[in-house]
């Protein structure tokens, strides 16, 4: 096998989760559209307020800007819904409100569920990330134990996954069972509803899927990532472009950790719609700009590291990298498909029109989003703590590179 055949198999291998999910989404997406359904009586919005408030749950209702998620938010007790599925009518769309209803009581019951439940999402996307450096990596320094570092990490992503699907599970059969008892659901709306439920969760099966997929094939992925019987290291060379790169970018991974940390101890506060637009942006291309300045560095001078602690600490600087550069690819790959889809009128555009109701005009901000990073719970600052990840890697390129200085 060439190299760039064996880097194009363990690239693929480590996004098949994603393709594969992909394809649910896009197959969830035309189901619905196919059979939409008659619409209901009163807004989804509306009508989860109304249930919440007659069940006496600890639960606020928000509606969120129309690009925003449908989302439970357990630091908050709150449920976010976006403009679209608030003011919609459709059977899916109380399929939507019903199912993060569905979350919040698989949360409220116990503190130790409200902290495992997002932890495990946020463990699974760290875990898959340290698989994919670790499998990159054990093929980049032909290292058998980063591969058994690989190994464990995607056990773990798989576990955290188990995880997530039983909450998915509990919580649409919950939504489920507070639709069917709600008389002025129709039979056939919940027929719709639920349809549309085992759609979503198909989506998050679909990903567990290609992860044991990858699981199946690891043998021969471990196979592929080691040389051949006989080869030997060529001399390090470090590559001087990347040398720059290293050195011009000190400053500034110096300063996206300080201010990391920052966050993680004193949290700022996120008072209006538009400092948290502000925040949230500014956080997306400090974490774009130091994943590719990482993605550089390790790809220029990994050769300088040569013990099992640099190894280490180039897998985790790699992680840093994996979420903007999966981002990238995910956009170079899918914005063509989805023109092409458009153009073949397999998936028509179409203007959705968002009934804006008296209580969402003036609500433009996300409060439950403000308030969880003016105070973040302690699984959130954690996870916040895994951008930084690349500083042991910083001294260490810069002890081996200060070496051959001197």
């Amino acid at each position: 096998m060439t190299d760039a055949t064996m880097w194009m198999t363990l690239l693929s291998a480590c996004s098949l989760p994603f393709v594969l999910s992909t394809i649910g989404l896009l197959v969830q997406h035309q189901v619905d559209r196919a059979d939409p359904g008659d619409e209901l009586r009163e807004p989804a919005g509306r009508w989860l307020r109304a249930l919440v408030r007659r069940r006496g749950e600890p639960v606020t209702v928000e509606v969120h800007p129309h690009t925003g998620v449908d989302a439970y938010w357990p630091g908050t007790g709150a449920i976010g819904l976006s403009e679209g599925t608030y003011g919609s009518r459709q059977p899916t769309a109380y399929a939507v409100a019903a199912h993060e209803l569905g979350h919040a009581l698989n949360m409220g019951r116990s503190a130790f569920v409200a902290d495992l439940l997002p932890t495990a999402r946020l463990v699974r996307i760290f875990a898959y990330r340290t698989f994919a450096a670790g499998l990159l990596g054990g093929a980049l320094f032909a290292s058998p134990w980063l591969l058994v570092l690989a190994f464990g990490f995607l056990v773990l992503a798989i576990g955290s996954s188990a995880v997530i699907l039983a909450d998915e599970a509990l919580a649409s059969r919950k939504g489920l069972e507070l639709l069917r008892a709600d008389r002025f659901v129709p039979e056939e709306a919940w027929r719709i509803a639920a349809r549309s439920m085992k759609g979503a969760f198909g989506v998050y099966a679909a990903g567990m899927a290609g992860e044991l997929a990858v699981l199946a094939s690891f043998p021969w992925l471990a196979a592929w990532a080691l040389p051949e019987p006989g080869w030997v290291a060529s001399p390090a060379e470090p590559w001087a472009p990347a040398v720059w790169v290293l050195v011009g970018f000190v400053p500034f991974l110096l300063l996206r950790a300080a201010h990391v940390l920052h966050r993680v101890l004193r949290p700022e506060p996120v008072q209006s719609d538009f400092r948290l637009f502000t925040v949230m942006h500014r956080e997306a291309q400090w974490e774009f700009l130091a994943g590719f300045g990482v993605l550089l560095v390790v790809l220029g001078l990994h050769d300088l590291v040569t013990s099992p602690v640099g190894q280490l600490a180039t897998v985790l600087a790699t992680t840093t990298a994996v979420g903007p550069v999966a981002g990238l690819l995910r956009a170079m790959v899918l914005v063509p498909i989805v023109l092409t889809l458009h153009r073949l009128g397999w998936l028509p555009e179409r203007d959705q029109d968002i009934v804006l109701l008296p209580e969402t005009r003036n609500q433009d901000a996300a409060p439950a989003l403000m308030a969880l990073y003016s105070d973040p719970p302690w699984y959130l600052r954690v996870s916040w703590v895994a951008h930084v990840a690349y500083l042991p890697l910083l001294l260490v390129l810069l002890y081996q590179l200060s070496g051959m200085v001197a």
